[in-house]
């Protein structure tokens, strides 16, 4: 007798038996089915993660040639500061070094519960770092034996280019998501089985 009530409820493929309409019969549907919101939302995250990471690896490739030595970013502003070339752009040359770890900060803060905060974070980074890689990249000319390499500004600001993108989108969405909060689990239609 169990077991005839329970046949009653549950179809052969585990959902709703097809006699199942109305009101429960869409309840059901919506816990089975994940919104396209935070499906979005977590490509959108991913693309962030993977244009910081871009833009990470462009820093550490050629930015400035010298004959036939080439040097990274870090490599150019060690010789900014070591020689005090920085002049107004002082603070932001000090602050160059620590560009890598603050991307690693921003995408470890999109796997936790505030994406909206960290694709935030993510969005200034890359924006900061964008527009430097930019500036970089226009000031790329024929100065003879030295001067700018494209090939770490350009990668730099393709992935930065990305994460704004990708960063803003998740912004959206996880704005979104948290205007309509997605409703609460509800279980199969029916009650317990009765004993027989």
């Amino acid at each position: 007798m169990r077991n005839t009530r329970i046949a009653r409820h549950i179809s052969p493929g585990g959902g709703p038996a097809s006699g199942l309409s109305g009101k429960s019969g869409k309840m059901w549907r919506m816990v089975n089915s994940r919104p396209p919101v935070v499906v979005a939302r977590v490509v959108a995250t991913a693309l962030t993660g993977a244009g910081l990471a871009l833009a990470v690896v462009g820093t550490f490739l050629p930015w400035f040639v010298s004959g036939e030595v080439t040097r990274s970013s870090y490599e150019a502003v060690g010789l900014v500061e070591h020689f005090d070339l920085a002049g107004a752009a002082g603070p932001a040359v000090a602050v160059w070094p620590a560009v890598p770890l603050l991307a690693a900060v921003c995408a470890a803060a999109l796997v936790t519960r505030f994406v909206r905060t960290a694709a935030v974070a993510c969005l200034v980074w890359s924006l900061l770092v964008g527009f430097t890689a930019v500036c970089t990249v226009a000031q790329a000319g024929d100065y003879g034996a030295a001067g700018v390499d494209r090939t770490g500004p350009v990668v730099t600001a393709v992935g930065a280019g990305l994460a704004v993108v990708a960063a803003l989108v998740a912004v959206v969405l996880a704005g979104r998501a948290a205007r309509h909060p997605r409703p609460p689990t509800v279980a199969a239609a029916g009650g317990p089985p009765g004993h027989g």
